[in-house]
């Protein structure tokens, strides 16, 4: 016999359950494992007998276009990769066979509403969220009116229920009048053990209560005129002690402008928080984060729509905020170090050694309004940082050179992407010797006087059609003669170097050249 044939019926479900996890067809349809209950009728038994392999749930497509309701599981078809797929909205039929054989295995659904043809099947669906493990329900704004009948069919509770994501995926900006998540949180009992919710462009209740048991809040108004009271939003995160990941974007209702912050009474513990995210109103963003004790490992990110963070009175206060909330010791220890700065487009990444995933910056600042980062850095402890990182095109900088630079004078590596417009002219910057003459001045007030290691990326000079070949050979030149040379250059993905040019820079450090170049 086939030794397949040989595994007992509990061995084979479990095998068909981990296929359907892992099997993608060559078109991209996960559902192609429902092949294996038309090999033999042995395995067709177990299949249909094994309840976890029909516990997905996918009503409409979802966001990689699977569709839960190909032929290739009709009793009187055969599978083919190319059969027509058929909208489950209308296979009702199937819907009802992948509860059924599901049994009463908890469930993980995924939902989409579009219109009035998505009602029977989400008529169905929504009782039997009483066993859902996760459900993630999108909709368009403008079918919001047609949901009313079936809203009333969410069941009392889902005490199983880990994950819920409520999604208006209509790209529209709707009113106050969207759909409110105050019923799918009623299905939340206090003893509740929900630990993700997800919101986008959903109506919150922010004086209901919200599950304990949450471990990530992730609420985002995206442009869609819902902000909410700050104060009211304390209140509900505050209730929350045990939030690894929190992200607010564009959540806060608007502070008048003013030269400091409002005074806060009320202080809100996050002791596990492991990512903070808040977006929007930069007096608001700051002035939540003012409420906030958290741990020093924590990676924050604030990303500034809107405010006022250019004027001086206002800007300082934010600086000054978010210094004593990110950089000043926690309970007695040392304030954690920044140790790298990762510049790109409107956005500062500044690292630290208290964050032990090094792919999260300790603080992130992203604006659309253009700041002085000259200004922002030296109000910020970051004379520690001994590596720079400057990423593409940076058209917005608002500053200049000399005030970023002389705010981190430890740096020992810069890295620049050529598809910076400027690294010619931070190439000649850094070349340029002290006035009076290197002689009658010291080798550390040159720019970056620590500067070791130089790495320049994917520079093209056909591309880019600039001339940064001879800057940088006058910056090596220039900075071994004052006795602050650099010893090594690295060329990463650079074509179109000619030998004499490499020998050129050979001359004056070890460079190395990797990949293309």
């Amino acid at each position: 016999m086939i030794p397949v044939a040989c595994l007992p019926p509990e061995i084979l479900g479990q095998v068909f359950v981990w296929l359907a996890a892992s099997k993608t067809s060559r078109t991209g349809n996960k559902y192609a494992w429902l092949r294996t209950t038309r090999v033999c009728r042995h395995w067709r038994e177990v299949a249909l007998a094994t309840s976890a392999l029909w516990r997905t749930i996918v009503v409409g497509r979802s966001k990689d276009g699977d569709v839960a309701s190909d032929s290739e599981d009709e009793e009187d078809s055969d599978y083919s990769e190319s059969n027509k797929k058929v909208d489950d909205y209308l296979n009702l039929s199937r819907l009802q066979a992948f509860i059924m054989r599901s049994r009463e295995a908890s469930l993980d659904v995924v939902a989409t509403c579009t219109g009035a043809k998505s009602l029977p099947a989400l008529a169905l669906i929504f009782p039997e969220l009483r066993r859902a493990n996760s459900f993630e329900f999108s909709f368009a704004g403008h079918t919001v009116h047609q949901l009313d009948p079936v809203m009333k069919l969410l069941p009392a509770s889902s005490p199983t229920l880990r994950r819920l994501t409520i999604l208006d995926d209509s790209y529209e900006s709707p009113t106050n009048q969207g759909l409110s998540l105050s019923p799918f949180l009623a299905m939340c009992t206090p003893s509740s053990r929900l630990q993700k919710l997800s919101v986008t462009c959903c109506r919150v209740d922010w004086s209901g209560k919200f599950p304990k048991s949450l471990t990530e809040l992730h609420i985002s108004y995206k442009d869609c005129r819902l902000e909410s009271p700050l104060k009211m939003v304390v209140a509900v995160v505050s209730a929350l002690p045990a939030l690894r990941s929190l992200e607010l974007l564009d959540v806060f209702e608007p502070l008048p402008m003013a030269p400091s912050f409002p005074s806060h009474t009320v202080t809100v513990p996050l002791p596990h928080l492991e990512r903070l995210a808040l977006a929007g109103h930069s007096l608001s963003c700051v002035h939540f984060l003012n409420h906030l004790i958290f741990p020093e490992s924590t990676s924050v990110s604030l990303s500034f729509l809107s405010g006022h963070p250019t004027d001086d009175a206002v800007l300082s206060s934010l600086l000054a905020s978010m210094q004593h909330k990110v950089f000043a010791p926690h309970a007695g220890n040392r304030p954690s170090r920044a140790q790298k700065i990762v510049v790109v487009p409107a956005c500062l990444d500044i690292f630290t050694d208290a964050v032990s995933d090094s792919a999260q910056p300790r603080l992130q600042i992203r604006s659309k309004i253009l700041l002085d980062w000259g200004t922002v850095c030296a109000q910020l402890p970051l004379r520690s940082v001994t590596a720079l990182s400057i990423g593409h095109y940076m058209g917005r900088w608002g500053c200049s050179w000399k005030d970023f630079l002389d705010t981190i004078p430890a740096v020992e590596t810069l890295a620049m992407h050529a598809e910076y417009s400027r690294v010619g002219t931070l190439l000649n910057f850094l070349a340029q010797p002290p006035k009076p003459l290197p002689a009658q001045k010291k080798p550390d007030q040159y720019p970056l006087p620590k500067l070791k290691l130089i790495e320049i990326q994917e520079f093209r000079k056909a591309q880019f059609g600039e001339d940064i070949l001879t800057p940088l050979a006058v910056l090596l030149e220039m900075r071994k003669r004052a006795g602050v040379p650099i010893h090594q250059l690295v060329m990463e993905d650079c074509g179109e170097i000619s030998q004499k040019e490499l020998n050129t820079l050979q001359k004056y450090a070890q460079v190395l050249l990797t990949n293309k170049c």
